[in-house]
């Protein structure tokens, strides 16, 4: 498989850590943006819970995302789709195309097939249920990272 890959700034590039989850190596410090209007909800919660062994996670609202998406170097988008203003559809088509490369996953409170197969075409990595369950959590968003892990064999 033929993957084509842009390196920003390699000279500003740190080496990660890496981690053994008992069946992949993933690596470390990860930056993992949750795009949510509701920072205290107990989904972003068990989140950011969930996601302390792989990174650090942030939590935006819709405005600073949308300012600041193109420019930040994110590993992941994770979007509560139950809290933002705007339809979810043309917002995953214009951040996908403001950075292709960082995975989105939509959560939602309501998942269902129609809407799931929309979000998927705008350019969504994945489109699951919210969950509190720290393992689920934990294991949509490493599939997702496998996804995007390629580059970082470049530079070996």
């Amino acid at each position: 498989m033929n993957v084509m890959v842009e390196i920003r700034n390699k000279e500003s590039y740190v080496q990660p850590k890496w981690g053994y989850t008992g069946g992949d190596w993933i690596v470390a410090n990860k930056k993992i943006v949750i795009l949510s209007n509701s920072d205290e909800s107990p989904w972003v919660t068990a989140v950011t819970n969930a996601l302390v062994s792989i990174g650090t996670t942030q939590i935006w609202d819709e405005k600073k995302t949308l300012a600041s998406f193109k420019n930040e170097e994110i590993d992941l988008l994770l979007l509560d789709a139950s809290t933002v203003e705007n339809d979810v559809v043309p917002l995953v088509q214009l951040l996908h195309l403001e950075n292709e490369w960082v995975p989105i996953v939509v959560a939602t409170t309501s998942p269902t097939w129609r809407r799931a197969r929309k979000i998927l075409l705008a350019g969504a990595t994945d489109y699951i249920g919210r969950s509190l369950d720290p393992e689920t959590i934990l294991g949509k968003c490493q599939d997702a990272l496998e996804q995007t892990d390629a580059p970082l064999a470049l530079w070996e």
